[in-house]
């Protein structure tokens, strides 16, 4: 399904197109792939891309684990040299938040970076369904590494046999291991952890 704009901007249009041909390429490689609508528009003075994930027992710590990986990557190229300045997660028994602030060199002034946000956040659902979004938000200057975090976040919850039974959930999860996560990172991921064994044996 095409991306979608609420508001128009030249940068923005343009990395929306850059993410509609990664779209494009993602239904190609998954002919089965659940297809949302990726948004955009202007929040306050932050412009947001962002799309829903409404699916049975969603994994939001490997979306996560998927984004910081992302993120590590960023940090070792050149064109990117990604850093990030701060996370936050807040955990109840129903919500769930997790935030990651970073910068990325700059497209539109050389030398400078620009600063931006992603945001997961949803509710479990005791019975029937979970809800999430996965929001990237920017006050200016979006660049090629926000498009790739918003095609691989929409890879990770939309490809073939993912939230219900995704063994690729493991994989991911197995290469962070605890004592290099925080103690909320920690709580979260046990918390998720179980969260989805409770809904396998439903």
């Amino acid at each position: 399904m095409p991306a979608e704009a609420a508001f128009t901007d030249k940068n923005l249009t343009l990395i929306m197109e850059k993410i509609d041909e990664g779209l494009e390429e993602l239904y190609e490689k998954y002919p089965d792939m659940q297809r949302v609508r990726v948004s955009s528009g202007l929040r306050g003075i932050r412009y947001f891309i962002e799309f829903p994930i409404v699916a049975r027992h969603v994994d939001a710590f490997t979306l996560l684990s998927s984004t910081n990986q992302q993120m590590d990557a960023g940090k070792k190229k050149e064109k990117f040299a990604v850093r990030v300045t701060g996370n936050d997660s807040y955990l109840s028994e129903d919500a769930v938040a997790y935030s990651i602030d970073y910068k990325v060199k700059a497209t539109v002034v050389g030398g400078s970076f620009s600063a931006g946000s992603v945001y997961i956040r949803g509710t479990k659902g005791h019975e029937g369904y979970d809800s999430f979004k996965f929001s990237l938000e920017k006050a200016n200057d979006f660049s090629d590494f926000d498009a790739q975090l918003i095609l691989n976040a929409y890879e990770q919850a939309f490809k073939a046999g993912y939230p219900d039974s995704a063994p690729q959930n493991k994989v991911v999860e197995e290469k962070f291991d605890d004592k290099n996560l925080t103690p909320a990172q920690i709580k979260f991921r046990k918390k998720m952890a179980a969260k989805n064994r409770e809904g396998g044996n439903q």
